[in-house]
């Protein structure tokens, strides 16, 4: 058993999943307030949130939350399973510990609020939003 790769692997997901409960936590507040999860009628907030439910707020609220473009979304998805071995001590392969570093290397360099800009265009407004 490589216990210096599960190592590796436990901190790669801590801060895969730590790292998107500040995203989460900061741009939502934000946006909806600190009583955001009441308002938008959501079961747990980022830190009572299974890994599954914080990704899924990506694809959810994404005017808030930018930050992670659809391929993205796919890979943390597909994450799951080997965050779930990993959480539960079992070992994982070595594809699995190669999807783990790609989403590792994505996540860790986003930024935690996301920059809103307001064009005038001649007939409206419009906001986009620059992770």
């Amino acid at each position: 058993m490589n216990i210096s790769l599960m190592k590796e692997a436990y901190s790669m997901l801590y801060e895969i999943e730590n790292q998107l409960r500040l995203i989460i936590k900061a741009n939502m507040e934000e946006e909806y307030g600190y009583q955001w999860v009441e308002k938008l009628y959501e079961k747990r907030n980022e830190q009572t949130s299974y890994y599954h439910e914080l990704v899924s707020f990506f694809g959810k609220y994404p005017g808030v939350l930018p930050h992670i473009n659809p391929q993205q979304l796919k890979l943390l998805h597909q994450l799951t399973p080997t965050r779930n071995k990993i959480a539960h001590s079992h070992l994982i392969s070595q594809t699995e510990y190669e999807l783990l570093e790609k989403c590792h290397r994505f996540v860790i360099q986003l930024p935690i609020i996301s920059e809103k800009v307001t064009l005038d265009l001649p007939h409206k407004k419009v906001q986009r939003f620059y992770p």
